[in-house]
């Protein structure tokens, strides 16, 4: 499964997301998103603005500027930490030395600032996305790692503090590029290997060896490169973002069973005096974890199980061994010997204990079998 499925699954998408026009500003890696977002997707007109240092964006009028979906902003980490941090080795003889995490807020401060112009302008959905983490400590010695001087950690705290500093503007959000190359492997596209730790961008699969006397094996025998996947999940994340703005496709109930969905094996069979009952280790923990998290993000949480419900009261505890989610969890709970089908009718029939909004709201069934 590709990373952009595996982050932003599409399961449950009815609405188009029908994304018209975005504008993007930043440095030659925005310039590498709009080339191959063009290929992936060449229903989207994309424009271009390079934005290397604070300066002013070109004049748009409100006008122009409501033709677009969104913008997408990327500040380039090589002029929020500039390239004195290549000769770090010096600023120990510096004084008094540069503190790299300030002197990085401070240019996140100017930068942003400029870039947020549009936003400021019209209040245009604004995403803003986060610097890459080197993919090993930069360090002088094994004392430093996740000090203040390892540039791992500064880099860091640097998307916290853009994060914090990007919830200051109305109707902009963060895309954390980030979390897409840690789960789709950095080792794979991101160019620290070969290029400045600052620097924050790809490796292409077609980079020559140049002109040298002996042959060097293709670059990707030494780098393996899987940018194309990055570029998809990058897109699709817009795309997420976007939708989620925009509530599309909301889900509001989610209505689970019991046996071999909430918990393991069977109730009545599986959970005997004097058997091995069954094991809870990874499934069904995180279905617990999701349901306070459905409910945490205002979800309402429900059952349709084909059970018997003085059994279930009386025996959850067994299936459920530890207090991580109740049966006071879920709202409305059908637990009878009736078809499921008629459990969630009745369930909607009694919708009138519920808030109106939810009355025409996108339901999902998480079942075990019919």
């Amino acid at each position: 499964m590709d990373v952009a499925d595996f982050l932003f699954p599409r399961d449950l998408e009815v609405t188009p997301t029908n994304l018209t026009r975005i504008i993007f500003i930043g440095s030659c890696l925005s310039e590498a998103y709009v080339k191959y977002f063009r290929a992936l997707n060449a229903a989207i007109h994309y424009d271009h603005v390079l934005f290397n240092n604070a300066m002013d964006l070109p004049t748009r009028s409100t006008q122009e500027l409501a033709a677009y979906d969104l913008q997408y902003i990327q500040l380039p980490l090589r002029s929020i930490l500039p390239d004195t941090v290549v000769r770090i080795a010096d600023n120990d003889k510096r004084d008094p030395p540069i503190v790299w995490l300030e002197l990085g807020k401070q240019n996140i401060d100017r930068m942003l600032d400029k870039a947020m112009a549009y936003n400021r302008q019209s209040e245009l959905l604004t995403i803003v996305s986060t610097f890459f983490v080197p993919q090993a400590h930069v360090i002088p010695s094994l004392a430093d790692v996740r000090s203040q001087n390892d540039l791992c950690l500064v880099i860091h705290h640097l998307n916290n503090y853009l994060a914090e500093k990007v919830r200051n503007f109305r109707n902009s959000f963060l895309a954390d590029v980030d979390m897409i190359a840690s789960s789709l492997g950095k080792r794979y596209f991101l160019d620290d290997v070969i290029g400045f730790y600052t620097h924050g961008a790809v490796h292409y699969p077609d980079w020559g060896e140049g002109n040298r006397l002996e042959k060097v094996p293709p670059f990707v025998e030494t780098y393996e490169n899987r940018v194309d996947q990055f570029w998809a999940a990058a897109l699709r994340q817009i795309e997420f973002i976007y939708r989620i703005v925009n509530q599309l496709d909301q889900v509001k109930v989610v209505i689970f069973d019991l046996d071999n969905t909430l918990w393991r094996g069977q109730l009545v069979e599986d959970y005997q005096p004097g058997t091995k009952w069954p094991h809870f280790h990874g499934w069904p923990l995180g279905i617990w974890e999701a349901v306070q998290h459905l409910r945490w993000r205002g979800i309402v949480t429900a059952i349709a199980s084909k059970n018997d419900h003085d059994v279930v009261v009386a025996k959850w505890n067994d299936a459920v061994s530890q207090p991580f989610v109740a049966l006071e969890d879920f709202i409305v709970p059908q637990i009878n010997w009736q078809p499921k089908p008629e459990g969630v009718e009745k369930y909607w029939g009694r919708c009138h204990l519920l808030p109106r909004a939810l009355y025409s709201s996108t339901t999902i069934l998480l079942n075990a079998k019919p």
